[in-house]
């Protein structure tokens, strides 16, 4: 496990910290089976043995999550967009509009500049575009729909630009608060995502009233409680008002322990491992 990623390095720190019988089942430690009373439990680089496959989907697709949770968690409208030229007949069909000019006039009808257009099921800020002209948003929604590329997809978002002053991530086990990190940058100019950028660093969270409030927020959604297993993307614009930007079933945390070793790594997996162990509450 010597050259193995970091989370599952520190994965086996966790079993071996509770004599947890384990076995990497691939050459590079990206699969793991932990033996937890006699079953064994797969581990496969980010994703962890809990969750199922249906909230997995809701997370990876930012719409869905929207149109979940957007009643119940403070979140920046957004509307979708289906490619109107896609080669999926099915996405075709439905694409409410069929031009991607009437897409750019909708848009332009609903959202104020400076807005976000985005793919609909990107990570790591691939295709986020902060769009403050008519023509940059018609140069993004052609980016995103552009199928010779090899980040195209089917679906695009357009979404309220929030001017963030502080991001977060929170790590969650059935709504309960394990680890809080602030995603720092100095610059964001060539992707929005903090970490993404050659100066983002991971800050870890103890302020008690920081933790407290995002608590309060999730408290609030009965649905997002729910989820097991869950990396949530949260951030507190320049008036202190707090909105939820995405959800995660695969949480990586190469950043973290980069920035601030693995040690708070091994003791949220101890938990996981327990909740796995003794089942949910």
């Amino acid at each position: 496990m010597e050259n193995s990623r970091p989370n599952m390095r520190a994965l086996v720190r966790a079993c071996q910290s509770l004599n947890f019988d384990y076995k990497v089942l691939d050459q590079i430690g990206n699969l793991l089976s932990v033996d937890i009373d006699g079953k064994h439990f797969y581990f496969t680089i980010s994703k962890v043995p809990i969750n199922n496959e249906s909230v997995a989907a809701i997370c990876v697709n930012k719409a869905y999550t929207y149109w979940v949770l957007s009643d119940e968690l403070p979140m920046p409208k957004t509307k979708a967009y289906l490619d109107p030229d896609s080669d999926d007949e099915i996405v075709s069909q439905n694409a409410e509009f069929k031009k991607q000019k009437l897409i750019l006039a909708d848009i332009l009808k609903n959202f104020k500049f400076p807005l976000v257009i985005k793919m609909n099921s990107g990570s790591k800020g691939k295709h986020v575009y902060k769009c403050s002209t008519k023509r940059k948003v018609a140069k993004a929604i052609k980016a995103v729909f552009n199928k010779k590329h090899k980040n195209y997809d089917s679906s695009i978002l357009a979404q309220q630009f929030i001017e963030i002053k502080n991001e977060y991530r929170a790590i969650l086990l059935d709504g309960e608060l394990l680890l809080l990190y602030e995603k720092v940058a100095t610059n964001k100019d060539s992707n929005l995502s903090p970490l993404h950028n050659d100066e983002g660093r991971a800050e870890i969270v103890l302020d008690k009233n920081i933790r407290k409030e995002i608590t309060e927020i999730v408290d609030k959604s009965p649905t997002l409680k729910s989820f097991e297993w869950i990396g949530l993307d949260i951030a507190r614009d320049a008036d202190g008002v707090w909105w939820v930007l995405e959800l995660n079933t695969r949480p990586g945390f190469n950043y973290f322990i980069r920035d601030n070793g693995d040690s708070e790594i091994v003791k949220m997996y101890e938990k996981l491992l327990r909740r796995i162990q003794n089942g949910k509450n």
